[in-house]
């Protein structure tokens, strides 16, 4: 009877481990079919996502191909933009068109941006004997449209001038054109700092590079100099015409001595390259330096800066000013 007894417990309790076993493994078999399920789901989410992100990038790349086309066209086309309408006779921009209506206004922009920063290192050179002040004030109206750095003309114009233009650009005096005494030469320069010349040019006499007399010729510059005053540029100006090589060191010696806030290479040509190179190796970037010459391109200005000409007096500027418009 006992080993019924025991016999049939222990086959409650073999069932009752096979229930459970079965439970368990129903449970683990549930928690892989959920996680199964989610690892699916996540998968398909990542998926959607991918080509939701693979779409937006064709089509990022596709507007950027297509402005590209744009710009492409618009640059092949932009020398014959102009395109003629046989049966109204009016012009027709090829870049009006929808899918690049800002590259007029980009080019304007940038041909604006240049022009000024070129005209910003002409000086006007309105310093000739022979023009009357009435012409000059014509010239200086003409060229404030250009918006040119300074005009330079001979002191006894600067006044007339000055009164009539109320201040639209800066004026800038010559000094020294001819043979005059220490004495005038000061009194001059106080009469243009008077007028209100914002810029003062000596040009060093022959005479006095043709003497040698080095220490008085530093004397009268640095006194020249004291005379104009710190808020006045003063500069001063070698003629590469008048001096031959040895004299036009001997003069740059002398200028660069009275440190002065530019030196002036007038009447420049090619021929005269050899006399702008001492010019630049002697200033060494403390001074400015300024060249007096007949320019003719944008090319030439630009060619001269990257040897290291700060700015330009220029005879032709108007007739510069519209080549340079033409470009």
């Amino acid at each position: 009877m006992n080993e019924k007894l025991n016999i049939t417990e222990n086959n409650t309790e073999l069932n009752a481990l096979d229930e459970a076993k079965e439970q368990n493994d129903f449970s683990k078999e549930a928690e892989y079919q959920e996680f199964s399920q989610a690892l699916a789901d996540i998968n398909a989410e990542l998926i959607a996502e991918a080509e939701e992100l693979g779409n937006a990038q064709l089509t990022a790349q596709s507007k950027v191909d297509k402005n590209d086309e744009c710009l492409i066209d618009c640059v092949a086309k932009v020398e014959d933009s102009a395109v003629v309408d046989e049966a109204q006779g009016e012009k027709k921009n090829p870049c009006d068109e929808e899918k690049c209506p800002s590259i007029d206004e980009e080019k304007s922009r940038y041909k604006e941006y240049r022009l000024q920063k070129i005209f910003s290192k002409i000086n006007y050179d309105l310093s000739s004997p022979s023009l009357k002040s009435s012409e000059v004030k014509d010239k200086i109206n003409a060229g404030t449209v250009s918006a040119f750095n300074c005009y330079m003309l001979l002191t006894s114009k600067i006044k007339a001038v000055k009164r009539q233009l109320k201040d639209k650009a800066d004026l800038g005096a010559v000094v020294g054109l001819g043979e005059s005494t220490y004495l005038a030469k000061k009194w001059e320069i106080r009469q243009a700092r008077w007028a209100g010349a914002k810029e003062i040019e000596y040009n060093v006499p022959l005479s006095a590079v043709k003497e040698g007399k080095k220490r008085i010729l530093i004397k009268e510059l640095c006194g020249l100099k004291r005379v104009a005053g710190a808020k006045v540029k003063f500069k001063i100006a070698l003629d590469a015409l008048a001096f031959d090589s040895t004299e036009f060191n001997f003069a740059l010696g002398c200028a660069i001595s009275a440190k002065p806030k530019a030196i002036v290479v007038k009447n420049y040509s090619a021929e005269s390259f050899k006399y702008l190179l001492d010019v630049v190796k002697g200033c060494l970037g403390k001074y400015e330096i300024e060249l007096s010459s007949r320019l003719n391109s944008s090319a030439e200005i630009t060619s001269l800066m990257e040897i290291g000409v700060d700015r330009f007096n220029v005879e032709n500027a108007l007739e510069l000013a519209e080549l340079i418009k033409q470009e």
